[in-house]
């Protein structure tokens, strides 16, 4: 695995204690790589179906082999399967490193922006965008069996990481909200975040997620239960074409 041309040792990000690093996420290369990079901590912010209840998302703190197993299962969207639970800004108090946030809650497929859960973002943010050109085998793993992914992957002909930086000092330059609108500013990081990405967020999160891996993993069985058994969404067309790249 090589880096893209746009990740130079010039325009690496320069982290201090405390800094968060909010990125895109799509497999456990991402987490191998800023754990080399920058020695942090990882933060899974967890989904609750409660929308009202998630004015600061309960989050996961992770070190790098918890980080690893999140990254090859499905994550529970009910917060009474976790212990422990802590909001970004308390976990900020106690932090004496860099931590690592994926915002949208899950691994997407490469191929868009999902949905941003609820984080405070109490000091100074970093935004880290990964991209991969590939031959047959995505890298990528959004549904399906973690050990037949890392089969997979182990034997294909190359992957190549491009890897896309903004800086705290920069990014604080293109993102411009009122104090009392955290919400607002984590959307335009998000917007810049798919740009980076040369892609576009999507209105899928984790609950889409999880709905999705059953419906594959019922067809995947010989199912042919419709797309639509799975998911309330109004169309249920959309949710059955997210596949595995």
């Amino acid at each position: 695995m090589t880096k893209g041309n746009s990740s130079t040792l010039s325009n690496l990000i320069q982290t201090k204690p405390k800094d968060l690093i909010l990125c895109n996420h799509t497999n456990f290369f991402e987490i191998l790589y800023l754990a080399k990079r920058y020695s942090p901590h990882f933060v899974f912010p967890l989904y609750e179906t409660k929308k009202e209840s998630q004015k600061e998302a309960i989050v996961k703190e992770c070190n790098l082999i918890q980080a690893i197993y999140e990254a090859l299962r499905i994550p529970s969207i009910h917060r009474s399967n976790h212990s422990k639970p802590q909001t970004l800004t308390q976990i900020l108090q106690k932090a004496s490193y860099p931590i690592v946030v994926f915002p949208e809650g899950i691994r997407s497929n490469g191929q868009s922006v999902l949905s941003f859960l609820p984080i405070q973002q109490p000091t100074r943010v970093h935004l880290v965008a990964f991209r991969y050109d590939y031959h047959y085998v995505s890298p990528s793993f959004s549904a399906g069996s973690a050990w037949r992914h890392l089969v997979k992957i182990s034997f294909a002909v190359y992957h190549q990481l491009h890897l896309t930086c903004l800086d705290a000092s920069h990014l604080s330059q293109h993102v411009k909200a009122k104090e009392d609108q955290a919400d607002g500013s984590l959307q335009q990081y998000r917007k810049l975040l798919a740009a980076m990405l040369r892609t576009k967020g999507v209105d899928l999160n984790v609950e889409d997620f999880c709905s999705f891996n059953a419906y594959w993993n019922h067809v995947s069985c010989g199912g042919k239960a419709s797309a639509a058994t799975f998911t309330l969404r109004k169309a249920p067309h959309e949710h059955a074409r997210w596949k595995e790249s």
